[in-house]
């Protein structure tokens, strides 16, 4: 690993492959967000299989982007949505599990 948050490395390179290692710190933090109550079992379970699936960084961004604090949408690029970082601070307004339940 290169010290680079691993938000930063797959959004500098979103074309690379997915290691496993990658895969790994992505299900901590999956891990991490469900212990702290961010999302739910359904939503960590939904995620977890999106993360293993995943062949490229391109494809971690949704995943990234449903935790709090990790990734924001600035507008358009990489599938639809340009993602930045903001370190620290959790994205305001409902997660994307959030919102499809009040789309049903």
């Amino acid at each position: 690993m290169s010290g680079q948050p691993i938000e930063q490395r797959h959004l500098n390179s979103p074309n690379a492959a997915v290691s496993d290692a990658d895969r790994a710190e992505v299900e901590e933090l999956l891990k991490q967000a469900y212990t702290a109550g961010d999302i739910t079992i359904d939503e960590f379970f939904v995620l977890l299989e999106q993360l293993w699936a995943a062949p490229t960084g391109a494809a971690l961004v949704p995943i990234l982007r449903a935790l709090p604090g990790r990734l924001r949408s600035t507008g358009p690029a990489l599938g639809g949505d340009h993602v930045g970082l903001e370190p620290g601070i959790a994205p305001k307004g409902p997660s994307i599990f959030e919102r499809r339940r009040q789309l049903n």
